[in-house]
């Protein structure tokens, strides 16, 4: 028999008035017949003296004993089991029984050990048989030669408890159940991995990706379109050829140790097109940010950045003497062939003690169209010398979704230029000439004519003849 025992230090120590995020691989060895026992990620509300440890075999190192009808185990407890052997019979007990004995009977579950109600006994072949009660049983094959992702995730607010397996099998835990047996005790908890063996072992193994308060960091991405001046939301769409900054930042929050040797991946489309020597990574001293400086441009390749290119990264803390900030930024824009997928810009950050990622960021690639113009009158323009205004208007739309700008004609030489608002589906223009602008025109024939201009630099034109008629009351002439 055999233990193996995980973060039981006081210092590390799990505040459940606080939210957290934990994660955590687990490796049981290749798959062969007989493998046991299995182990269980466990919390206990803490009481001074904590219990880490009950029984080999079946008990996993935290249930009662299987053979003591008034045993229970770890107390004030709440544990996530990964069991390795199935125990269905009454040589090897009953802990398992009613659980499905597909892959080899192995599977996930959570319990609640330190309640004595959990756990059924009877007598048989001169000894006693025990159950306890499983809680979201999954069938799952542990000895895949496999580590196995576990994340545990508190929302403190929402009182939520939710774990996760290899990012797609997800249980929530009821709040009731874990407050009345683990919370109402303490909301101070110890937590780590326990487990045991018997006649049968495997190969238990624990790494830690991500260990609640030990490293509390921030990653975020920003994404900035230059070309519209407006900051972007993830999900929006990004036309080709538009000018953006993408800003990658991490901040150290708090936390129990310095963050040390960060190796940063940056994750872009490799169809994004950079714009030289635009690479920036600036270290923030609290509020204050320290001397930026360049990287080469061959740092961003297939639109991977790595920083560093090799040997040391940084360290993070709050002590003032290292930064608590780091922020990487680059220029440039999306190519034209682009597809029009999306496009989830990615960063990671691997520290010695604490790896984080920061949620992805959507863009949709969008080809640039350019502007729609529209008279509202399908006949030429007609002035008479008379007349004391002459409205002319029609309708516009950007198919990119942008600020325009409108120019207004009369035979080539420009009157008015004005900046519209093309964000919405479409909208209306309209030029008056003014009576000195009547006075002016010769009698005849002109060119009316607006330009429409996105902030791409495409343009679309539409003309119109303007005609001016002349009174004969005024000995002038008419021209049609």
């Amino acid at each position: 028999m055999s233990s193996v025992r995980f973060g039981v230090q006081k210092k590390n120590l799990l505040d459940f008035t606080k939210s957290f995020s934990l994660t955590s691989y687990l490796y049981f060895g290749p798959q062969v017949n007989e493998v046991g026992d299995g182990m269980a990620l466990v919390f206990q509300a803490y009481n001074g003296t904590p219990k880490w440890y009950t029984y080999n075999t079946s008990a996993l190192g935290y249930l009662g004993n299987p053979r003591d009808e008034n045993s229970i185990g770890i107390p004030n407890s709440f544990a996530i089991e990964f069991d390795l052997f199935n125990n269905q019979t009454d040589n090897d007990g009953w802990y398992d029984q009613d659980l499905p004995t597909s892959n080899q009977g192995q599977h996930i579950a959570y319990l609640w050990p330190g309640d004595l109600a959990q756990y059924s006994s009877w007598w048989a072949w001169f000894q006693t048989q025990r159950n306890v009660i499983h809680y979201n049983p999954i069938s799952y094959l542990l000895t895949n030669d496999n580590w196995i992702k576990l994340d545990v995730n508190w929302d403190a607010e929402a009182q939520k408890l939710q774990y996760i397996i290899d990012d797609t099998q997800v249980v929530d835990v009821p709040y009731e159940a874990l407050y009345t047996n683990v919370l109402s005790h303490n909301t101070t908890v110890f937590w780590g991995f326990t487990g045991a063996t018997g006649t049968y072992s495997a190969p238990q193994k624990v790494v830690f990706q991500q260990v609640p308060f030990l490293v509390e960091a921030n990653p975020q991405i920003t994404v900035e379109n230059l070309t519209r001046n407006k900051q972007m939301s993830s999900g929006d769409a990004i036309h080709v050829n538009e000018k953006v900054r993408l800003t990658y930042s991490v901040e150290y929050v708090n936390g129990k140790q310095t963050w040390k040797n960060i190796r940063t991946t940056l994750t872009n489309d490799p169809n994004f097109i950079l714009d030289t020597n635009s690479i920036t990574v600036t270290p923030y001293f609290g509020e204050t940010a320290g001397n930026s400086y360049k990287l080469d441009d061959s740092a961003l390749t297939e639109g991977i950045l790595q920083f560093p290119s090799n040997g040391m990264g940084p360290s993070l803390d709050l002590s003032g003497d290292i930064p608590s900030k780091m922020v990487i930024n680059y220029e440039g824009h999306y190519a034209d062939d682009t597809p029009q997928t999306a496009i989830y810009l990615k960063s990671e950050y691997k520290g010695d003690n604490a790896v984080y990622q920061a949620s992805p960021f959507e863009l949709i690639p969008t080809q640039n169209l350019p502007p729609v113009l529209a008279f509202t009158e399908i006949a030429d323009i007609s002035v008479v010398d008379t007349d004391e205004i002459k409205t002319i208007d029609g309708t516009f739309q950007d198919p990119n979704q942008s600020e325009l700008t409108l120019r207004y004609a009369i035979d080539g030489a420009t009157v008015k230029t004005e900046k519209v608002d093309g964000t919405n589906t479409d909208g209306t223009w309209a030029y008056t000439l003014t009576k000195s602008q009547i006075d002016n025109l010769s009698g005849g024939e002109h060119t009316f004519q607006v330009t429409a201009e996105n902030q791409m630099g495409q343009t679309t034109t539409i003309t119109k003849k303007l005609l001016k008629k002349v009174c004969a009351s005024h000995k002038a002439y008419f021209i049609e």
